[in-house]
């Protein structure tokens, strides 16, 4: 029997979304009683549906959307996702009537609970005209580009076997890059940071009921402070990473470390460790060498983690746009406007570690790149240059201690830091009122 155009085209369309898209076909009857196309993103679905409507009617649609809310919900639960989006592109042969496409205008509907959203679309093969009903920024999720490509590529003749070899194979393709994606699924170094965090945490805490000062607690356990850096006590560039002012201080940056595992899953447990010590290392740096507050805190190694994902996007953007980049980004633009409009925050300390997690990265590479190249030799000597720089320039910063009377003068000049500080994050609280502030930056 020969197939129908609207076949031959709902069929080249799946192939093209699975091959180029990384879509998965649902065959009939498997969701819906047409062939359908499922993405997933950031615990979302996606679901396309084509539908052949010649010869429906707007009560026909109607049910159709009403079918589709109601095997989308038990999809969700059946698939554990907390909400979908569901495109019905509705197919015509010819024009159809502008009352039918007044119909399907206003067949968008959302709901809350469970969370779906359904527009529709037509496109017409008669006059190749496409319109998605769709506010712009959903727009994105079936652009007509893509629909008139599938117009322009199908065959004369419906060839399924021909075209379920092709989805196969990408299918395999994607399974591959996936097995290499992960090396580990085991987040070993995250929890061992999270437990040391916790543990310094609540070591700080019993110090804390025989100290009056927070500030000096601070400063007994190895925040970043500049004269002390500057007198040689270098192990500060170090040593804030594990250090945090208070329980919302340390609850934030150790859900974002959790939630930052995959790094250690991409890049491997020793890696990992490599790209996050030396990213806080290089922020602390940063900080040192361009604030003059003294601070603590784990999210400038939190920055280099997603600098070293910025470098795998780099070196597999493919997988990169699929898996992280809306995330990437999004986190990244959130925290630095954070960092330049919140007066307590060290945003110093989050460049310093993008860029020193960034550039780490490149030097240890990829699992399975162990050769020696330029490139890694280029960011070994950038990450040196940056540190020694970094340190210099702060050194610069701080008058000298001969010139100052020694030892006294040293003490003298940390409590001025910090008496600073205090004002400054005195300022905030009185803006802010009710917000816990401790002295010092708080580097979230």
């Amino acid at each position: 029997m020969k197939s129908s155009i609207l076949e031959i085209f709902t069929w080249t369309l799946i192939r093209n979304l699975v091959v180029e898209q990384d879509y998965t076909c649902f065959a009939p009857g498997a969701l819906f009683q047409e062939p359908c196309l499922f993405r997933a993103a950031n615990n979302r679905g996606l679901l396309i549906r084509p539908i052949q409507a010649d010869g429906k009617t707007a009560a026909e649609l109607v049910e159709f959307v009403n079918e589709g809310f109601r095997l989308t919900e038990e999809f969700l639960h059946t698939n554990r996702l907390r909400s979908a989006t569901i495109v019905h592109l509705f197919l015509y042969e010819q024009q159809p009537a502008l009352t039918m496409r007044d119909s399907i205008r206003v067949l968008e509907r959302h709901q809350s609970y469970p969370d779906i959203s359904l527009y529709a679309a037509v496109y017409c093969l008669e006059n190749d005209s496409y319109h998605f009903y769709a506010p712009f920024y959903a727009k994105r999720l079936l652009p007509g580009a893509v629909v008139r490509k599938a117009a322009a590529e199908m065959p004369n003749e419906l060839n399924l076997s021909q075209l379920q070899s092709q989805m196969n194979q990408a299918g395999e393709k994607r399974r591959q890059e996936w097995s290499r994606l992960f090396i580990q699924t085991s987040s070993k170094g995250t929890y061992t940071f999270i437990a040391f965090c916790i543990l310094i945490y609540g070591w700080m805490l019993a110090e804390e009921t025989g100290v009056a000062d927070t500030g000096q607690l601070l400063i007994k356990f190895g925040e970043k402070v500049n004269s002390l850096i500057a007198a040689g006590q270098y192990w500060r560039l170090l040593s804030p990473i594990f250090l945090h002012i208070n329980l919302i201080h340390i609850l934030v940056n150790m859900i974002g470390l959790y939630s930052l595992r995959v790094v250690e899953w991409i890049f491997g447990s020793y890696r990992f460790l490599f790209i996050f010590l030396l990213a806080g290392i290089g922020g602390n740096t940063f900080s040192f060498a361009m604030s003059p507050n003294p601070s603590a805190g784990a999210s400038g190694a939190l920055f280099g983690l997603l600098g070293a994902l910025i470098y795998f996007g780099f070196e597999r953007w493919a997988v990169f746009k699929r898996v992280f980049s809306t995330g990437v980004w999004l986190t990244l633009a959130v925290n630095i406007i954070l960092g330049f409009t919140w007066g307590y925050v060290d945003n110093w300390a989050h460049i310093g570690g993008l860029i020193c997690g960034f550039l780490a990265a490149l030097l240890v590479g990829l699992p399975g790149d162990e050769k020696i190249s330029f490139k890694k030799i280029a960011a070994g000597i950038i990450i040196v240059g940056l540190l020694f720089g970094g340190i210099t320039l702060g050194t610069s910063h701080i008058p000298r201690l001969a010139d100052q009377g020694g030892a006294g003068s040293q003490h003298d000049l940390t409590l001025k830091e910090r008496s600073c500080a205090e004002q400054s994050l005195a300022a905030a609280d009185r803006a802010v009122p009710g917000w816990p502030v401790q002295p010092g930056d708080t580097n979230l």
